[in-house]
């Protein structure tokens, strides 16, 4: 039987490393994606420049270059920065580099929060004459959750799927410690977005779950979601077992309600962990982290923590 979950597959780009390891992801059936938003956030401890910008970017061109010239090569997509960002057109020229050489099987479009950001999204890479099989909108912000049913309503064929990213949410919702996948928070998100996505007949695609060797958790996700999506549905993943799980994935008539424990609050600890976590961990010359039991600590989350200790510090040095 045939995994019901989609999946797309975000890694670094390599041109030296990335043939051997797309077609292992290949295989698994994933989209191998590509960032050109996330992987480079400015934090406080670094701000980033456009020239760094342009070194990924060039990289990630590289890197489709590199794939394009497999025979039967894997499919590729790539998310791009929010078109309101300054970064967007800078994508856009490097895509349209590409274009008459790569053919891109999903562009993820982030912090959309309206109707008119996607419509100017299809068409400007129309335009642009970059060629892609499906837009993936990224409901991201306070106001794209509650302007749904209005990115929901817009009519196109390349407008599949739609994809939630919870890091991004709690920060744009000022929430410390992050609601992540092990909270029922996090489902009545996704129950708000799957209530709308059903009566357009749209996929979602689940943000991702950042306990990169937490099978049972990863599975349990997975699990949950297919309980509330009976079309099939969408997951990004950040690291190869992930993916090799989705595609082991078989429908499931179970919704595991109980299944998602309940966090612990000590949100000075909390935020302690993360800055120490992040700072001590962080891969170099990119804005993200993995510690040492491999979970990803978003750029997201230690950009909230560091605000939280900031704004409680004077209560940590009373704790001490």
């Amino acid at each position: 039987m045939k995994s019901p979950v989609t999946v797309f597959h975000f890694t670094r780009p390599s041109k030296e490393l990335i043939v051997e390891y797309s077609r292992r992801i290949s295989a698994y059936g994933a989209v191998v994606c590509f960032d050109f938003e996330d992987i480079l956030m400015d934090l406080s401890i670094h701000s980033y420049s456009e020239e760094e910008r342009a070194t990924l970017r060039s990289a990630i061109a590289e890197t489709l270059e590199a794939l394009s010239r497999q025979q039967g090569g894997p499919k590729v997509g790539v998310r791009l920065n929010s078109i309101s960002s300054i970064h967007f057109e800078n994508d856009l020229r490097i895509l349209k580099r590409l274009s008459p050489r790569i053919f891109l099987d999903a562009v993820f479009l982030p912090k959309v929060e309206a109707s008119e950001e996607l419509s100017a999204a299809i068409e400007v890479l129309h335009e642009e004459g970059i060629k892609f099989g499906e837009i993936i909108p990224v409901i991201e912000t306070k106001c794209g959750m509650e302007n749904l049913k209005r990115v929901f309503s817009i009519k196109d064929s390349e407008f599949k799927k739609i994809a939630f990213g919870h890091c991004d949410f709690n920060r744009d919702n000022n929430y410390f410690p992050f609601f992540h996948q092990d909270t029922e928070k996090y489902w009545q998100w996704i129950n708000q977005i799957l209530s709308c996505a059903e009566g357009y007949n749209k996929i979602f695609v689940n943000s991702p779950y950042l306990r990169l060797e937490d099978a049972e958790g990863f599975t349990r996700m997975l699990m949950r979601l297919k309980g509330k999506t009976p079309n099939g549905i969408g997951q990004i993943t950040l690291a190869e077992n992930q993916t090799k799980m989705c595609a082991e994935f078989k429908s499931h008539r179970v919704t595991l309600e109980n299944a998602i424990a309940v966090r612990p609050q000590d949100k000075l600890r909390k935020a302690i962990e993360i800055i120490s976590d992040f700072e001590n961990n962080r891969i170099p010359n990119k804005s993200i982290s993995v510690n040492n039991k491999r979970i990803l600590i978003s750029p997201h989350e230690y950009a909230a923590a560091v605000e939280y200790m900031n704004v409680h510090a004077r209560e940590y040095e009373i704790s001490k």
